[in-house]
């Protein structure tokens, strides 16, 4: 029976609703909906991000020159250069908030793109879009909200960066779906592994910026 991509990630995504619970209900996200979060936190996502994005970036590139079919490729490199385009607004963000975090990059917050790197090098595009599909609706979702609080509740109004990864287009799904059923056996045996190891990361990103912060307690 032929591997039908949008079955495997619905239920990859049922297996995960517990960590991304974790990810979407995060106290930094709490703290700054209310306005508790200091504004030096913003700052230390900005450093990370700036750390992240440019490698990031070359992964996905990387991917495109490891792919073996032309759309695999195309995909990757519309991923990268949209990273780069966000590059571009985060320098944006950082002039509007006219504040720094830590000056420091903290090793557990950006572990999310060591891994990235890992499964460019390593994994095959099946189980690579289905880290990204899996990742990237969580990733957008806490984005927006904090999208909201810095306009709502700090008075930012620059918020492009955040509001770029607000929404995810429905390609990026729909071509991964078909992209991960060429890899049938390889998605079916590695794919839950995969996209609890990316998710796991994405958390560390966001435990990290609230450790740097101080605000660890209760």
């Amino acid at each position: 029976m032929i591997m039908d991509g949008r079955h495997i990630l619905r239920n990859i995504r049922d297996d995960l609703r517990d960590i991304n619970d974790e990810i979407t209900s995060h106290r930094l996200l709490q703290d700054a909906e209310s306005g508790k979060l200091p504004r030096r936190a913003f700052g230390i996502f900005i450093e990370q991000q700036k750390y992240i994005i440019p490698h990031d970036a070359k992964s996905l590139a990387l991917m495109a020159t490891r792919s073996r079919e032309h759309d695999e490729a195309s995909y990757f490199l519309r991923l990268s250069e949209g990273d780069l385009e966000s590059l571009r607004l985060l320098g944006r963000f950082e002039e509007s908030l006219g504040s720094s975090g830590t000056g420091a990059i903290i090793p557990h917050a950006v572990s999310y793109t060591h891994y990235l790197a890992w499964l460019a090098l390593y994994g095959s595009p099946g189980l690579q879009t289905l880290a990204l599909v899996v990742n990237l609706p969580i990733w957008s979702s806490n984005c927006a909200r904090l999208s909201w609080a810095l306009k709502e509740v700090y008075d930012v109004r620059e918020t492009g960066f955040l509001d770029y990864f607000s929404e995810i287009p429905g390609w990026v799904e729909e071509e991964a779906c078909r992209i991960m059923e060429r890899y049938e056996d390889d998605v079916e045996e590695h794919g839950l592994e995969v996209a609890r190891l990316i998710q796991a990361y994405e958390l560390s990103f966001w435990d990290g910026i609230m450790e740097a912060t101080g605000r660890t307690e209760s």
